[in-house]
């Protein structure tokens, strides 16, 4: 049986990977991306509490608390109040660090970090 040659494939934009949903710390909020979106939902009443829109959703993570989901992409970073959906805070990323592509917040909560696909990581007070 040939061999069939089999076309090189471009991996997509990193925009375009997928992000894995994540629950609240407390377990009672689900977080799950979209393009551009993040629904938040009640994974008891299978319902969605709210859904936050942006420019682009690179990533995501909830505060220890579970209070808030801080979102980054193209717009930056944007901490969401998880209880009402609406946005408590925006940090600004540089553009010459190119878009920021992940977000982590320092188990006391009071400090999230951010990194983009130039590499450089920038520190935020929450």
């Amino acid at each position: 049986m040939p061999v069939t040659e089999l076309p090189v494939v471009t991996p997509p934009p990193y925009r375009w990977r997928p992000i894995p949903p994540r629950y609240s710390p407390c377990g009672r909020t689900l977080a799950v991306a979209t393009t551009g979106r993040v629904h938040l939902l009640d994974p008891f009443a299978d319902r969605t509490r709210h859904t936050l829109t942006t420019e682009l959703v690179a990533g995501y993570t909830f505060t220890p608390d579970g209070d808030r989901l801080l979102t980054v992409g193209n717009d930056g970073v944007t901490a969401w109040n998880v209880a009402t959906g609406q946005v408590v805070e925006r940090f600004a990323f540089d553009a010459h660090f190119g878009p920021a592509t992940a977000v982590a917040v320092a188990p006391d909560g009071l400090t999230a970090y951010a990194g983009g696909v130039a590499g450089p990581v920038v520190r935020w007070d929450l």
